[in-house]
Order: C-alpha cells, then sequence, then structure tokens
C-alpha cells in the first residue's frame, strides 16, 4: 500500500520489477523454492506455496499456490497454481485462477485463466481459454448480448439490430 512507503523511500519500479504487493504476498507464504539467477531446475515439483524464479525451470507444477518469474527468469513445461504473475518467459501450459501478465513477459503455449490482467507490452502467443468458473462469473457480472453455449455447434445470438436512419427529406417534403 502507499501509506506503507515513507516520503522519500518510494522507489520506481521498471517494467518486469516485482511489486510491492507481491513482495509482502511472498511473505505469507511458509513452503517456498526459489531459484536464483544462474540456477537451472529440472523435474516435478509439487505442494509449495511459493515458486519464485530468477533463473530456468524445466518442470510439471503441481499443487503450487503462487508462482513468479522475474524479468530474468525462464519456466518450460506445465504448471497449475491458484495465482502467476509473469515477468519473464513461459513455456508450455499454464493453468491459473489468477494471471498478471506484466510488461516483460513473453508467454507461448496453452493458457487457462479465471482472471487476468496484461500490462502493456506483455504477450501471449498461442491459445487463451477463459476456465468455466470465470464464464459463469463473466455471466453473472457483465450485460451480455448472446450468450456462448459450452456446446459444439450451439447457435450465438445476434445483438438486436438498431433501424436504419430515415433518408432525408427530399426537395418535396421541404417546405420554406
Amino acid at each position: 500500500m502507499l501509506s506503507d512507503i515513507e516520503p522519500g523511500n518510494a522507489q520506481r519500479l521498471r517494467p518486469g520489477e516485482a511489486r510491492g504487493d507481491a513482495a509482502r504476498a511472498s511473505n505469507n507464504y511458509t513452503r517456498k523454492l526459489f531459484v536464483g539467477p544462474d540456477v537451472a531446475l529440472r523435474g516435478a515439483i509439487s505442494s509449495c506455496d511459493l515458486l519464485s524464479i530468477k533463473g530456468r525451470v524445466e518442470a510439471t507444477l503441481t499443487g503450487c499456490k503462487r508462482l513468479e518469474i522475474e524479468a530474468e527468469g525462464a519456466f518450460d513445461g506445465d504448471a497449475e497454481v491458484e495465482e502467476a504473475e509473469i515477468s519473464g518467459q513461459f513455456a508450455g501450459r499454464l493453468v491459473a485462477a489468477t494471471l498478471k501478465v506484466r510488461a516483460s513477459a513473453r508467454i507461448t503455449g496453452d493458457v487457462a485463466y479465471a482472471s487476468i490482467e496484461i500490462e502493456r507490452g506483455g504477450t501471449i502467443s498461442g491459445r487463451l481459454n477463459a476456465t468455466q468458473q470465470a464464464a459463469r462469473e463473466d455471466r453473472r457480472s457483465a450485460p451480455m448480448v448472446g450468450r456462448i453455449e459450452d456446446e459444439p455447434g450451439a447457435r450465438i445470438p445476434r445483438a438486436p439490430q438498431k433501424p436504419l436512419a430515415s433518408p432525408a427529406p427530399s426537395e418535396a417534403e421541404i417546405k420554406p
């Protein structure tokens, strides 16, 4: 929070740097795994609260609450997490309830999310899917013209057509 910053101690963040809220959030986790710069890790990772990457990880990640990939970090593999904040590179399959794509992020592969935030400059190449939970929440909270049904080939209603504007009056209709 801004109220936590003493005057004169505020820092300007560069694109891809960890935000204060993310840094504070990492203190709330007990099972943490940090992969530092110049460290490479390969294998399966499970049951961690926080995985923070500044190096390179090739893995299958399950049972993890939060994934943080710093600007210099890279992840290649499958990840299923509650929260993901990507500032570096991600390649593979990502399933996250909450996904934050920072300006320096480069994501390739299949991404499923319930909530997404993308900063200007962040890129995703691949397939994006809103999860069923997100689709249900969207239907309740946002006005919709039509609804995409869960069945393939379902008919999608069209938006109501506005009546065309009446043509300009002819000279015969204009009275002085």
